[in-house]
């Protein structure tokens, strides 16, 4: 029966409560029912125990609360460990439990959007972005401590603090020469649009250089078959390798965006100049634009901040980003110490009784479920949720 069309409830709790106490009473069920306006099925069924006091109307939840939580602690444990559930496989954790506790129903569409709306507190549906393994396994929290640490001990070592005009960052970017895809007007219905482009895809690197106060060095653009260099006099101070997305400011907040509007600018002066490819003559000016629209002091400042550099706070980066140390569960140490209580044994028959002999040739107990330890999983639901094992960087 529908929830629209479900006859609703016409009797109080409080007279079940007093019916069911008069049934054990040794009143027989149809004369409760009738004396306290209950229906008579109902009143039996709680009698009986099938159904318990308290209870609603309607089928049973597919899920309890409880395990409902866990799948919402492991969804969010994995996404800390930058693998995300997809919704295909939180259902399919969510039936294997639902098979183990003996339910055996099917979970659909509308128990998804049950699910979200009542844990929408917790999760959401969102499109990540794409981290390669590289950079997400080498962003460690260890990592990004020790960048700091040696952060602060530079700007305290060569006399920068309150210095922002002397805090610089510095990168190459790269710009290919040919239009990049963007969205066009076609013909509707059309199912695979093209734009043509050269065979080569020739680019042109530029080197960006921003301060923590706001300003910037000109950039320098280097075209192919160029090799400049030269001592600058500078003190570098290297990210960890893999880090850029999280530590350098000109990653976060200036790349993105200048990549953005050079290309937007790019395709529009191709078009009009009806030509598949920027030239070598056209691309300081297109980059010019770009470049003064996007590098602006307030963008740059807020780079700077959103990186940690300026002001100095290991608190300021994204920690989303940054993946947590893989838990390690040591086992317990069985190291035999010497003391008082301690008997040394030599080879030989055992002389112990027999209850003893053979708990102490058990083998150890197995570690404890690391999800277990940190009280993200129940140990009855262990074999169903298993650590995110991390491959070793190098």
């Amino acid at each position: 029966m529908s929830v629209t069309n479900r006859q609703a409830k016409k009797w109080r709790d409080e007279d079940m409560v007093s019916a069911m106490a008069a049934c054990q009473g040794r009143m027989n069920v149809a004369a409760s029912a009738r004396q306290f306006n209950v229906p008579r099925k109902t009143l039996d069924d709680r009698v009986k125990g099938h159904i318990h006091q308290g209870s609603k109307q309607g089928p049973p939840k597919k899920l309890n609360q409880a395990d409902e939580k866990v799948l919402v602690r492991y969804a969010l444990y994995s996404a800390r460990q930058g693998f995300p559930l997809t919704k295909a496989m939180l259902l399919s954790y969510a039936l294997t439990v639902a098979k183990k506790r003996g339910t055996g129903v099917s979970l659909g569409q509308k128990w998804w959007l049950g699910f979200l709306k009542r844990n929408g507190d917790a999760l959401s549906m969102r499109t990540p972005d794409i981290i390669d393994w590289g950079r997400t396994s080498a962003t460690k929290q260890n990592v990004v401590e020790a960048y700091f640490e040696l952060l602060q001990n530079t700007v305290q070592e060569n006399n920068l603090i309150g210095k922002p005009s002397q805090v610089y960052n510095c990168d190459e970017m790269f710009f290919q020469m040919h239009r990049t895809k963007l969205k066009v007007l076609v013909q509707k219905g059309t199912k695979a649009p093209y734009l043509q482009v050269p065979g080569t895809r020739e680019h042109i690197t530029t080197l960006v250089c921003i301060n923590a106060e706001g300003g910037d060095v000109p950039p320098f653009i280097i075209f192919p078959k160029a090799f400049p260099g030269g001592e600058n006099g500078v003190i570098l101070l290297c990210l960890p390798p893999h880090t850029s997305h999280v530590l350098q400011p000109l990653d976060v907040g200036i790349f993105g965006p200048l990549k953005v509007e050079f290309a937007r600018l790019a395709l529009n002066i191709c078009h009009f100049n009806n030509s598949f490819v920027l030239s070598k003559r056209d691309f300081g000016k297109v980059f010019r634009k770009a470049y003064k629209k996007c590098v602006e002091e307030l963008h740059v400042k807020k780079a700077f901040k959103a990186c940690g550099i300026w002001p100095l706070d290991s608190h300021a980066i994204n920690s989303q980003r940054v993946m947590p140390a893989a838990i390690v569960v040591l086992p317990e140490d069985t190291t035999t110490t010497s003391g008082p209580d301690t008997v040394v044994c030599e080879a030989g028959p055992s002389t112990l009784p027999a209850g003893l002999s053979a708990q102490a040739a058990a083998p150890p107990a197995p570690p404890l479920h690391p999800l277990v330890a940190s009280g993200d999983i129940p140990e009855d639901l262990a074999d169903l949720f298993h650590p995110i094992k991390r491959r070793p960087h190098g």
